[in-house]
């Protein structure tokens, strides 16, 4: 398939992704403070306010850890996804990407992704293609685990909640949008076939082949498959962690189920996900059999080490991309083929 006209542009310079970033990265610490003061000032979240401060600091690290863990998971499967790139250039954007993703969740580390991989030759077309694919295939792991919590839940092989409302139905809708996406990948490429609108082909193609590019690389034998399972559980064993920190003591697929339903909530852009994420996770924790104050001050204390353990990391490997970048530059086939190394 040929390059829209678009690839042709130039890609955006290290510096304007560093003036986003950093505007982004400005938005969260407001919107951080902001919702501080309401802990401090709004006399009906002071219940909030006095589990955070009493929360057990080992208990914190330990989350702290973990998260640490799961961005290192996802920076490993980053290195599959782009195997035909340098294993050190991927590893950098990767770790970058994590730092984007925390301050602009997908349009971030999109961003970062598409200054890297056009600076060394790539076209537009094929990294939107491939880009579909980074953005599909961790929410793979989230749906299935819904799939298997739910309907475990049901059948009552894990503790939680028996409602068919908690259990069986999002344990039906994930295997659902499972089925449905693998159908919507395979008709995709069928009908942008028989289009004749360039646009719509292009879109058609980038979303047909963020599924079934998708379903090949989980069907790939390589360990770095595992690395969006690492990532994921990386998170949410940092928010088990650290609702145990605060005194909260839930099973652990129900803290699973909290997290995994409430971050759906990423869908409203705001930046960092503040407020909108933690209402999301704490309202389903509280669904599940949390406490309202208790989960809330869990859940912000999880928050936090979400924003800053990637962004600490990936900072580091943003400001060493450059170098990276100048190093690796040159021309690369501008084809559309999945990875194949392992």
């Amino acid at each position: 398939m040929s390059e829209p006209e678009s690839a042709q542009e130039p890609p955006p310079t290290y510096g304007d992704l560093r003036h986003k970033l950093i505007r982004g990265g400005i938005a969260v610490v407001v919107l951080v403070v902001v919702g501080v003061g309401l802990l401090a000032l709004v006399p009906g979240l002071s219940g909030v306010r006095s589990d955070i401060d009493g929360a057990s600091l080992g208990w914190v690290v330990a989350g702290a850890g973990s998260q640490l863990i799961g961005v290192a998971g996802a920076v490993v499967f980053v290195t599959l996804l782009f195997a035909e790139v340098p294993q050190r250039l991927t590893s950098r954007m990767g770790g970058a990407q994590q730092a984007a993703n925390a301050v602009l969740p997908t349009a971030g580390s999109t961003g970062v992704g598409y200054w890297t991989l056009t600076s060394i030759g790539w076209g537009a077309q094929r990294f939107a293609e491939r880009a579909a694919v980074q953005i599909i295939a961790p929410a793979v792991p989230n749906i299935v685990l819904i799939g298997v919590l739910g309907l475990g839940m049901g059948l009552g092989l894990f503790s939680g909640p028996s409602d068919w409302w908690l259990t069986w139905l999002p344990g039906a809708l994930a295997i659902i949008l499972i089925v449905a996406a693998v159908w919507a990948g395979r008709w995709g490429h069928r009908l942008a076939t028989r289009t004749s609108r360039k646009w719509l082909r292009s879109g058609l193609e980038v979303a047909a082949t963020g599924v079934t590019g998708t379903v090949e690389v989980f069907r790939r034998w390589s360990w770095r498959v595992l690395g969006t399972w690492v990532d994921l559980f990386g998170a949410i064993g940092a928010l088990y962690l650290c609702l145990i920190a605060v005194g909260e003591h839930l099973p652990f697929a129900v803290v699973c189920m909290g997290f995994l339903i409430g971050q759906f909530a990423q869908a409203i852009p705001v930046p960092g996900g503040v407020g909108t994420i933690d209402a999301g996770v704490t309202g389903a924790l509280v669904l599940y059999g949390g406490g309202t104050s208790i989960s809330a001050a869990g859940e912000v204390i999880s928050h936090g080490l979400a924003l800053i353990i990637p962004l600490i990391v990936g900072s580091v490997a943003f400001a060493l991309l450059p170098g990276e970048i100048d190093r690796q530059r040159g021309p690369v086939p501008s084809a559309v083929e999945p990875a194949t190394s392992s």
